[in-house]
């Protein structure tokens, strides 16, 4: 996942835009969940919350990703991008 970190006025709060290259080889970048987590948790802890697009995402990487989050206690820090 590629990071792009703006500054909103959405709620106050200060947003990071996360996205998907759309790459399905991995030499190329692919879609990591290991990565995308790691992404996520760097920008939460820098005091973001987290825009996630999921338009360069397949179903399958898109459901691991949400699940992995949920599970991380981060859920009210992402909005979806859909």
């Amino acid at each position: 996942m590629e990071i792009c970190c703006i500054i909103t006025k959405l709620s106050n709060k200060r947003w990071c835009r996360l996205y998907s290259n759309g790459q399905t080889a991995p030499r190329k970048g692919a879609f990591k969940l290991q990565n995308a987590t790691a992404d996520v948790t760097k920008e939460i802890k820098k005091g973001y919350y987290v825009i996630i697009d999921t338009v360069g995402l397949t179903n399958e990487h898109l459901f691991e990703l949400k699940a992995a989050l949920e599970e991380m206690g981060y859920s009210e820090y992402i909005l979806w991008y859909y």
